[in-house]
């Protein structure tokens, strides 16, 4: 059952953020002229409680997530290999092929696998690979490019964002399910 829940948790998550993908051409943006994004941290107070109902946390928190994801199509789309991103403010570098797109991820917060940007202009610099000649490895079956592959010219992607919190009123109540607290 609880293998169930965790595979249907994944699917809506990949759900998720399928749809709140944005498509941009960053050929139509500039310094002067960037894409404009709004991220809102919405807070409310959240208890938190044990399996035994004891209140473990009853804080303020973030309950909504403060990235966005972005796609990048490249003006040629033959011979796709690679994708990388990289914030010139954060230094964080992202990105990955999505079919025939590019695709990265920006947060707020500083995190493992996105690109941390902040209030205001933030410069996005990309490239996609190209790979001519693949072959498949015999042992493992794997497919890899049989020469470095080809970076095309770094890019720039111009991004304003206006970031605002909003607090929620009344509060929000988190149990453990009863699978976890009875194994």
């Amino acid at each position: 059952m609880e293998k169930k829940i965790m595979n249907l948790m994944f699917f809506v998550l990949v759900l998720a953020s399928l749809a709140s993908c944005t498509e941009v051409d960053p050929d139509s943006t500039s310094e002067n002229s960037p894409y404009h994004d709004s991220i809102i941290r919405k807070k409310q107070r959240t208890i938190r409680y044990n399996c035994d109902g004891v209140v473990t946390s009853d804080k303020v928190e973030t309950i909504n997530s403060l990235s966005r994801v972005y796609k990048i199509e490249p003006q040629n789309r033959s011979n796709l290999w690679n994708f990388r991103a990289t914030g010139v403010q954060s230094d964080d570098t992202a990105g990955s092929l999505w079919g025939k797109k590019g695709k990265f991820t920006v947060d707020m917060s500083p995190t493992l696998f996105n690109i941390q940007v902040y209030p205001g202009l933030n410069e996005i610099r990309y490239q996609f690979a190209h790979c001519y000649e693949i072959v498949t490895d015999p042992v493992t079956d794997e497919t890899q490019c049989a020469h470095t592959p080809e970076y095309t010219e770094t890019k720039s992607f111009w991004l304003d964002i206006e970031y605002k919190v909003l607090t929620l009123e009344g509060f929000r109540e988190v149990r453990p399910s009863e699978d976890s607290c009875n194994p």
